[in-house]
Protein backbone atom coordinates (compact mmCIF):
# COMPACT_ATOMS: atom_id res chain seq x y z
CA UNK A 1 0.00 0.00 0.00
CA UNK A 2 1.66 3.33 -0.91
CA UNK A 3 2.10 5.25 2.02
CA UNK A 4 -0.18 8.75 1.34
CA UNK A 5 3.11 11.80 2.70
CA UNK A 6 1.44 15.09 1.86
CA UNK A 7 -1.56 16.88 0.70
CA UNK A 8 -0.70 16.58 -2.35
CA UNK A 9 -0.55 12.87 -2.52
CA UNK A 10 -3.79 12.62 -1.28
CA UNK A 11 -4.96 14.28 -3.86
CA UNK A 12 -3.16 12.12 -6.26
CA UNK A 13 -5.09 9.56 -5.02
CA UNK A 14 -8.03 10.83 -5.35
CA UNK A 15 -7.76 11.45 -8.76
CA UNK A 16 -6.60 7.48 -9.17
CA UNK A 17 -9.80 6.27 -7.39
CA UNK A 18 -12.03 8.59 -9.31
CA UNK A 19 -10.10 7.32 -12.58
CA UNK A 20 -11.25 3.84 -11.32
CA UNK A 21 -14.75 4.11 -9.98
CA UNK A 22 -15.85 6.31 -12.87
CA UNK A 23 -17.29 3.27 -14.67
CA UNK A 24 -17.29 0.41 -11.90
CA UNK A 25 -19.79 -2.17 -13.28
CA UNK A 26 -19.51 -0.96 -16.73
CA UNK A 27 -19.62 -3.46 -19.51
CA UNK A 28 -19.06 -2.38 -22.84
CA UNK A 29 -19.94 -3.99 -26.03
CA UNK A 30 -17.01 -5.89 -26.88
CA UNK A 31 -14.92 -4.63 -29.86
CA UNK A 32 -15.09 -6.36 -33.31
CA UNK A 33 -11.97 -9.11 -33.46
CA UNK A 34 -10.67 -6.94 -36.67
CA UNK A 35 -9.75 -4.18 -34.27
CA UNK A 36 -6.11 -3.69 -34.48
CA UNK A 37 -4.28 -4.58 -31.22
CA UNK A 38 -0.66 -3.10 -31.04
CA UNK A 39 2.09 -5.86 -30.91
CA UNK A 40 4.39 -5.51 -27.93
CA UNK A 41 7.39 -3.47 -30.48
CA UNK A 42 4.35 -1.32 -31.44
CA UNK A 43 3.60 -0.86 -27.40
CA UNK A 44 7.17 -0.04 -26.57
CA UNK A 45 7.58 2.31 -28.82
CA UNK A 46 4.03 4.14 -28.01
CA UNK A 47 5.41 3.70 -24.03
CA UNK A 48 8.63 5.45 -24.90
CA UNK A 49 6.71 8.27 -26.63
CA UNK A 50 4.40 9.51 -24.07
CA UNK A 51 6.95 9.36 -21.43
CA UNK A 52 9.04 11.90 -23.31
CA UNK A 53 6.34 14.03 -25.34
CA UNK A 54 3.66 13.91 -22.91
CA UNK A 55 4.59 13.71 -19.88
CA UNK A 56 8.00 15.16 -20.86
CA UNK A 57 10.94 12.84 -19.37
CA UNK A 58 13.87 11.92 -22.02
CA UNK A 59 13.29 8.38 -20.98
CA UNK A 60 10.88 6.29 -18.91
CA UNK A 61 14.31 5.41 -16.89
CA UNK A 62 14.34 9.35 -16.43
CA UNK A 63 10.97 9.20 -15.17
CA UNK A 64 12.04 6.51 -12.42
CA UNK A 65 15.12 8.08 -11.51
CA UNK A 66 13.33 11.45 -10.43
CA UNK A 67 13.30 12.95 -7.55
CA UNK A 68 12.28 16.74 -8.12
CA UNK A 69 9.36 17.31 -10.25
CA UNK A 70 6.92 14.44 -9.29
CA UNK A 71 5.95 12.84 -5.99
CA UNK A 72 6.11 9.68 -5.12
CA UNK A 73 2.53 9.47 -5.45
CA UNK A 74 2.17 10.93 -8.55
CA UNK A 75 5.02 8.86 -10.31
CA UNK A 76 2.72 5.90 -9.12
CA UNK A 77 -0.44 7.71 -10.45
CA UNK A 78 1.09 7.89 -13.72
CA UNK A 79 2.31 4.46 -13.98
CA UNK A 80 -0.93 2.85 -12.40
CA UNK A 81 -3.44 4.74 -13.87
CA UNK A 82 -3.06 7.79 -16.73
CA UNK A 83 -0.16 5.53 -18.55
CA UNK A 84 -2.80 2.31 -19.01
CA UNK A 85 -5.49 4.56 -19.96
CA UNK A 86 -3.18 5.87 -22.49
CA UNK A 87 -2.20 3.00 -23.62
CA UNK A 88 -5.08 0.51 -23.62
CA UNK A 89 -8.73 1.84 -21.41
CA UNK A 90 -9.44 5.20 -23.45
CA UNK A 91 -8.96 3.37 -26.88
CA UNK A 92 -11.07 0.33 -25.29
CA UNK A 93 -13.70 2.45 -24.10
CA UNK A 94 -13.92 4.74 -27.55
CA UNK A 95 -14.35 1.33 -29.32
CA UNK A 96 -16.78 -0.69 -26.81
CA UNK A 97 -18.85 2.14 -25.38
CA UNK A 98 -18.91 5.32 -27.65
CA UNK A 99 -18.43 4.09 -31.19
CA UNK A 100 -21.58 1.44 -30.44
CA UNK A 101 -24.01 4.70 -30.04
CA UNK A 102 -22.79 7.00 -32.23
CA UNK A 103 -22.82 4.16 -35.37
CA UNK A 104 -26.62 3.63 -33.80
CA UNK A 105 -27.28 6.91 -33.63
CA UNK A 106 -25.74 8.45 -36.97
CA UNK A 107 -24.22 5.80 -38.57
CA UNK A 108 -20.59 6.63 -38.96
CA UNK A 109 -19.73 4.71 -42.71
CA UNK A 110 -18.76 6.98 -45.15
CA UNK A 111 -19.22 10.09 -43.01
CA UNK A 112 -16.52 12.81 -41.92
CA UNK A 113 -15.81 13.46 -38.88
CA UNK A 114 -13.92 17.26 -37.34
CA UNK A 115 -13.27 16.15 -33.54
CA UNK A 116 -12.32 18.85 -31.25
CA UNK A 117 -10.01 17.82 -28.14
CA UNK A 118 -8.19 14.96 -30.09
CA UNK A 119 -5.66 15.33 -26.95
CA UNK A 120 -3.23 11.89 -27.69
CA UNK A 121 -5.95 10.43 -30.11
CA UNK A 122 -7.59 7.50 -28.71
CA UNK A 123 -10.74 8.65 -29.87
CA UNK A 124 -9.63 9.48 -33.29
CA UNK A 125 -8.00 6.61 -33.86
CA UNK A 126 -10.89 4.98 -32.93
CA UNK A 127 -13.18 6.70 -35.17
CA UNK A 128 -11.03 6.69 -38.13
CA UNK A 129 -11.85 3.34 -38.02
CA UNK A 130 -15.41 3.20 -38.31
CA UNK A 131 -15.70 6.47 -40.88
CA UNK A 132 -14.74 7.70 -43.95
CA UNK A 133 -12.13 10.76 -42.22
CA UNK A 134 -11.38 12.46 -39.53
CA UNK A 135 -9.53 15.73 -38.73
CA UNK A 136 -8.12 15.74 -35.12
CA UNK A 137 -8.17 19.10 -33.22
CA UNK A 138 -6.45 20.20 -30.46
CA UNK A 139 -4.59 23.50 -28.72
CA UNK A 140 -1.79 20.91 -27.19
CA UNK A 141 0.73 20.24 -29.67
CA UNK A 142 2.78 17.64 -27.52
CA UNK A 143 -0.77 15.50 -27.40
CA UNK A 144 -1.42 16.30 -31.46
CA UNK A 145 2.38 14.78 -31.68
CA UNK A 146 1.70 11.65 -29.75
CA UNK A 147 -1.98 11.36 -31.69
CA UNK A 148 -0.17 10.98 -35.14
CA UNK A 149 2.34 8.29 -33.36
CA UNK A 150 -0.61 6.18 -32.35
CA UNK A 151 -2.75 6.48 -35.67
CA UNK A 152 0.96 5.62 -37.42
CA UNK A 153 1.65 2.18 -34.87
CA UNK A 154 -2.29 1.39 -35.76
CA UNK A 155 -2.12 1.76 -39.76
CA UNK A 156 -5.20 4.38 -39.60
CA UNK A 157 -4.45 6.58 -42.99
CA UNK A 158 -7.24 8.45 -42.71
CA UNK A 159 -6.90 11.32 -40.38
CA UNK A 160 -5.53 14.68 -40.11
CA UNK A 161 -4.37 16.66 -37.71
CA UNK A 162 -4.76 20.73 -36.69
CA UNK A 163 -2.86 22.14 -34.37
CA UNK A 164 -5.79 25.24 -33.38
CA UNK A 165 -8.57 26.09 -30.78
CA UNK A 166 -12.15 25.43 -31.15
CA UNK A 167 -12.41 29.48 -31.52
CA UNK A 168 -10.45 29.15 -34.70
CA UNK A 169 -11.25 26.12 -36.63
CA UNK A 170 -13.77 26.55 -38.47
CA UNK A 171 -12.53 29.69 -40.21
CA UNK A 172 -9.21 27.43 -40.75
CA UNK A 173 -11.27 24.46 -42.74
CA UNK A 174 -13.11 23.59 -46.00
CA UNK A 175 -17.00 24.40 -46.16
CA UNK A 176 -19.75 21.44 -46.25
CA UNK A 177 -16.62 19.00 -45.70
CA UNK A 178 -17.74 17.75 -42.53
CA UNK A 179 -20.95 15.49 -41.86
CA UNK A 180 -20.44 15.29 -37.88
CA UNK A 181 -18.53 18.00 -34.98
CA UNK A 182 -17.78 16.56 -32.02
CA UNK A 183 -16.21 18.29 -29.05
CA UNK A 184 -14.66 15.10 -27.33
CA UNK A 185 -13.97 16.14 -23.43
CA UNK A 186 -12.81 19.53 -23.86
CA UNK A 187 -15.63 22.07 -23.50
CA UNK A 188 -15.56 21.37 -19.81
CA UNK A 189 -11.62 23.28 -20.41
CA UNK A 190 -13.23 26.29 -22.08
CA UNK A 191 -13.98 29.71 -20.63
CA UNK A 192 -17.73 30.33 -21.12
CA UNK A 193 -17.25 32.89 -23.75
CA UNK A 194 -15.13 30.48 -25.36
CA UNK A 195 -17.82 27.50 -25.13
CA UNK A 196 -20.33 30.25 -26.39
CA UNK A 197 -18.30 31.16 -29.62
CA UNK A 198 -17.21 27.60 -30.64
CA UNK A 199 -20.77 26.19 -30.00
CA UNK A 200 -22.08 28.92 -32.48
CA UNK A 201 -19.54 28.74 -35.37
CA UNK A 202 -19.83 24.69 -34.85
CA UNK A 203 -23.65 25.39 -35.64
CA UNK A 204 -23.46 27.68 -38.45
CA UNK A 205 -21.06 25.51 -40.15
CA UNK A 206 -23.03 22.67 -40.35
CA UNK A 207 -25.82 22.16 -42.72
CA UNK A 208 -29.08 20.65 -42.37
CA UNK A 209 -29.18 16.78 -41.20
CA UNK A 210 -25.39 17.31 -40.45
CA UNK A 211 -24.96 16.59 -36.13
CA UNK A 212 -23.06 18.24 -33.16
CA UNK A 213 -21.98 15.88 -30.56
CA UNK A 214 -20.68 16.50 -27.28
CA UNK A 215 -18.73 13.83 -25.28
CA UNK A 216 -17.69 13.44 -21.61
CA UNK A 217 -18.70 16.85 -20.70
CA UNK A 218 -18.34 17.20 -16.74
CA UNK A 219 -22.37 17.99 -15.93
CA UNK A 220 -22.42 21.06 -14.02
CA UNK A 221 -26.61 19.89 -12.79
CA UNK A 222 -24.89 16.16 -11.62
CA UNK A 223 -24.28 16.67 -7.82
CA UNK A 224 -20.67 15.88 -7.70
CA UNK A 225 -17.47 16.98 -9.34
CA UNK A 226 -15.56 13.77 -10.04
CA UNK A 227 -13.69 15.75 -12.52
CA UNK A 228 -12.03 18.78 -11.25
CA UNK A 229 -12.15 19.49 -7.09
CA UNK A 230 -13.62 16.19 -5.69
CA UNK A 231 -16.73 18.14 -4.20
CA UNK A 232 -20.01 17.62 -4.19
CA UNK A 233 -21.64 20.88 -6.47
CA UNK A 234 -18.51 22.92 -7.02
CA UNK A 235 -19.37 22.73 -10.82
CA UNK A 236 -22.81 24.32 -9.70
CA UNK A 237 -20.76 27.29 -7.66
CA UNK A 238 -20.65 31.04 -9.69
CA UNK A 239 -16.86 31.09 -10.12
CA UNK A 240 -16.37 33.85 -7.80
CA UNK A 241 -17.20 31.83 -4.93
CA UNK A 242 -15.93 28.48 -6.54
CA UNK A 243 -12.21 30.48 -6.56
CA UNK A 244 -12.50 30.88 -2.82
CA UNK A 245 -13.95 27.57 -1.64
CA UNK A 246 -10.94 26.30 -3.91
CA UNK A 247 -9.09 25.64 -0.86
CA UNK A 248 -11.34 22.90 0.49
CA UNK A 249 -10.86 20.97 -1.91
CA UNK A 250 -8.72 17.36 -1.76
CA UNK A 251 -6.31 18.10 -4.23
CA UNK A 252 -4.48 21.00 -2.96
CA UNK A 253 -2.34 21.24 -6.37
CA UNK A 254 -5.52 22.90 -7.47
CA UNK A 255 -5.70 25.45 -5.44
CA UNK A 256 -1.96 26.05 -5.64
CA UNK A 257 -2.43 26.69 -9.31
CA UNK A 258 -4.22 29.94 -8.48
CA UNK A 259 -2.50 31.21 -5.81
CA UNK A 260 -1.22 34.83 -7.15
CA UNK A 261 -3.36 35.40 -9.78
CA UNK A 262 -5.88 38.00 -10.87
CA UNK A 263 -9.23 37.43 -10.59
CA UNK A 264 -9.14 37.29 -14.41
CA UNK A 265 -6.49 35.05 -14.40
CA UNK A 266 -7.97 32.73 -11.88
CA UNK A 267 -11.20 32.19 -13.74
CA UNK A 268 -9.03 31.03 -17.41
CA UNK A 269 -7.43 29.02 -14.93
CA UNK A 270 -9.97 27.09 -13.19
CA UNK A 271 -11.48 26.62 -16.59
CA UNK A 272 -8.35 25.18 -17.80
CA UNK A 273 -8.79 22.66 -15.18
CA UNK A 274 -11.94 21.94 -16.15
CA UNK A 275 -15.76 23.05 -15.35
CA UNK A 276 -18.85 21.64 -15.64
CA UNK A 277 -21.26 22.11 -18.48
CA UNK A 278 -25.03 22.38 -19.33
CA UNK A 279 -27.71 22.82 -21.46
CA UNK A 280 -27.83 27.01 -20.82
CA UNK A 281 -24.38 27.18 -23.42
CA UNK A 282 -26.17 25.86 -25.92
CA UNK A 283 -29.48 27.59 -25.76
CA UNK A 284 -27.13 30.52 -25.58
CA UNK A 285 -24.72 29.64 -28.38
CA UNK A 286 -27.75 28.34 -30.63
CA UNK A 287 -30.12 31.65 -29.93
CA UNK A 288 -32.81 28.61 -29.26
CA UNK A 289 -34.47 26.41 -26.51
CA UNK A 290 -33.49 22.93 -26.36
CA UNK A 291 -36.94 22.20 -26.79
CA UNK A 292 -36.57 23.47 -29.92
CA UNK A 293 -34.01 21.23 -30.99
CA UNK A 294 -33.56 17.71 -32.09
CA UNK A 295 -31.85 15.62 -30.11
CA UNK A 296 -30.91 11.71 -30.98
CA UNK A 297 -30.80 9.34 -28.13
CA UNK A 298 -28.52 10.35 -25.46
CA UNK A 299 -25.40 7.75 -24.15
CA UNK A 300 -26.93 6.73 -21.07
CA UNK A 301 -30.88 5.59 -22.59
CA UNK A 302 -28.48 3.85 -25.26
CA UNK A 303 -26.83 2.11 -22.90
CA UNK A 304 -30.16 1.28 -20.68
CA UNK A 305 -31.90 0.53 -23.95
CA UNK A 306 -29.37 -1.69 -25.60
CA UNK A 307 -27.51 -3.04 -22.18
CA UNK A 308 -29.86 -2.60 -19.33
CA UNK A 309 -27.28 -0.61 -17.48
CA UNK A 310 -26.48 2.56 -16.12
CA UNK A 311 -24.16 3.87 -13.45
CA UNK A 312 -26.00 3.76 -10.29
CA UNK A 313 -25.28 7.45 -9.89
CA UNK A 314 -26.76 8.19 -13.13
CA UNK A 315 -29.61 6.39 -12.82
CA UNK A 316 -30.58 8.40 -9.41
CA UNK A 317 -29.52 11.66 -10.33
CA UNK A 318 -32.18 11.27 -13.42
CA UNK A 319 -34.88 9.97 -11.36
CA UNK A 320 -34.35 12.62 -9.09
CA UNK A 321 -34.57 15.34 -11.79
CA UNK A 322 -37.60 13.78 -14.18
CA UNK A 323 -40.02 13.36 -10.49
CA UNK A 324 -38.54 17.67 -9.33
CA UNK A 325 -39.91 18.58 -13.09
CA UNK A 326 -42.99 16.66 -12.90
CA UNK A 327 -43.97 18.77 -9.21
CA UNK A 328 -42.86 21.66 -10.40
CA UNK A 329 -44.80 20.90 -13.89
CA UNK A 330 -42.19 22.66 -16.10
CA UNK A 331 -40.93 21.25 -19.41
CA UNK A 332 -37.60 19.13 -18.56
CA UNK A 333 -34.74 19.44 -21.20
CA UNK A 334 -33.72 16.36 -22.53
CA UNK A 335 -32.73 13.48 -19.82
CA UNK A 336 -28.63 13.64 -21.51
CA UNK A 337 -28.40 16.61 -19.67
CA UNK A 338 -28.83 14.62 -16.32
CA UNK A 339 -25.63 12.12 -15.88
CA UNK A 340 -22.80 12.36 -14.70
CA UNK A 341 -21.55 13.46 -18.16
CA UNK A 342 -23.25 15.24 -21.00
CA UNK A 343 -22.75 12.87 -23.92
CA UNK A 344 -25.42 14.27 -26.35
CA UNK A 345 -26.27 13.96 -30.36
CA UNK A 346 -27.67 17.09 -31.98
CA UNK A 347 -29.30 17.03 -35.52
CA UNK A 348 -29.65 19.80 -37.45
CA UNK A 349 -32.71 20.68 -39.24
CA UNK A 350 -34.21 23.31 -41.35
Amino acid sequence: MLKLTSLRDKGVALLSRAYKTLYKGWRGQRAPDNYKTLDRSSENELRAALFKHYYGFASEEDFQNDRVRLTQAEKEFILNTDLPAQLFSRIKTTRERIIPWLDDQVSLSGKKILEIGAGTGCAAVALAEKCDWVTAVDIEAKGLQLAEIRANLYGVKNIDFMNTNATEVFDAIEPKKYKIVIFYACLEHMTMDERIVALSKAWKYLEADDYLIIIESPNRLFWYDSHTAFMPFFHTLPYELALKYVKHSPRPALAKSLEGLSQEDAFVRLSRWGMGFGYQEIEVALETTVSRLRFMEDLVSFELRTRHFALEEDALNRKTFKRFFEIRNIEMPPIGFFNLNVDIILQKTL
